[in-house]
This record gives structure tokens, sequence and C-alpha cells, in this order.
């Protein structure tokens, strides 16, 4: 069981509780053995972690632009609100999809170079028109960065496209 525990001391801690119970010879309850784990810390930190994630999600979907993260199957793990705008699919239903599945066969070769330069290492920079499956043709300034770990391998990329088909026209 996990729940609050009131200690001696009138302080409320968060705790584990597990137990078994213990029975004679005769087959009569003689109690319980079991152990009480204070997990107040464990419990402080899963909340911080938990608050951290809600305010860079808030902070992401306020971006007016796509922000995503992908791993090296190409795949996103993270994709703001503006990912619903663009393509009207729920951010939630494009976490596990490739970027082929999401972005469309056309815009996917367009845009290919690009990521694979990424997965060699490299920050792309560039400015491009793409025909989107759901989103339609659109001119964009994409800014991929790769994410190293510790050993320098890239495990994946961060993905930032705003949409300039406005200022292109214009031109």
């Amino acid at each position: 069981l996990e729940y609050r525990l009131r200690r001696h001391d009138r302080q409320y801690r968060w705790v584990i509780d597990a137990g078994a119970p213990r029975f004679g010879d005769r087959g009569e309850f003689l109690g319980y053995v079991g152990s009480v784990i204070d997990i107040q810390e464990w419990r402080e930190s899963e909340d911080q972690l938990r608050q951290s994630q809600e305010r860079l999600q808030l902070i992401s979907d306020s971006v007016p632009a796509l922000l995503s993260y992908v791993d090296t199957e190409r795949r996103y793990r993270m994709c703001n609100q503006a990912y619903q705008v663009w393509f009207g699919i729920a951010p939630e239903s494009i976490i596990g999809k490739t970027m082929r599945e999401v972005l469309g066969d056309s815009a996917w070769e367009v845009l290919r170079p690009h990521i694979d330069s990424v997965f060699d290492g490299n920050t792309e920079d560039f400015e491009v028109e793409a025909n989107y499956a759901r989103g339609g043709k659109r001119w964009v300034h994409a800014h991929y960065t790769p994410h190293h770990d510790a050993d320098g391998k890239v495990i994946g990329m961060v993905v930032l496209v705003m949409d300039i088909s406005a200022r292109v026209h214009a031109e």
C-alpha cells in the first residue's frame, strides 16, 4: 500500500507499506510481519518532474511553429500543439509515428536529405517548399539540431519549423 502516514512528530510522510499475515501452528492469527518505507523524497521528486514536464509542454505549445523531438528511427517522441494546427492531428496521436507518416511522401522526399544530414551529426538550417500530405504546400524555414549522447553519438534531433509562405509570396 502507498499512503500518507502521520509520524510521532505530527508530520505527514508518504510511505509504502508491505506486510503478510502470520499464523500459528493451529492456524490462529498471530499478527503481521512487514515493513514501512518512507518515500517522501521520491514522491516530491516525482511531483517536481511532473511539474517540469507540464511547464515544458506549456512553453512548447506556446511556440507559433512546429517544435518536436525525433529519435533515430525518425519517430516523433514529443511534439507541440502546432502540429494539430498544421496537420489536423492531435499531438498525442503523432507520438510514435514516423516523420514520413506524418509529413507524407512528397514532403518526406524533400526533407529527407536534411534529416539524414542531422543524423550524421550536422545542424541543418534551411528554407524549402514542401507539399505536406495534410498541410498542403508551404514554404518553411526549418532548423534541425542533432541531440548527442555522452559519447557523441546522435540519438535524436530537435525540429523547429516555421511557415514562411506569406513572406516568400510577398517577396
